[in-house]
């Protein structure tokens, strides 16, 4: 499940994965993105949540552009 919006000419997303099992791995993704005529780039978080404790949840963050012409 997720939802976007734009805020400040950004566009900007929330999703969500998530079961009510006691052995599943959820997710939320945030993403944040700028179009500047040819180019484009944003940052997306992911948080990684496993079942059974913290010991193997994970956190990363990504930088991602594209250049067109």
């Amino acid at each position: 499940m997720g939802v976007g919006t734009s805020v400040a000419g950004m566009d900007v997303g929330v999703q969500f994965a998530d079961r009510d099992y006691t052995t599943d791995t959820d997710y939320m993704r945030v993403s944040v993105n700028k179009g500047m005529g040819a180019a484009s780039f944003g940052v997306d978080y992911l948080e990684t949540d496993e079942a059974g404790g913290s010991a193997n949840d994970t956190d990363k963050w990504k930088f991602n552009y594209v250049v067109g012409f």
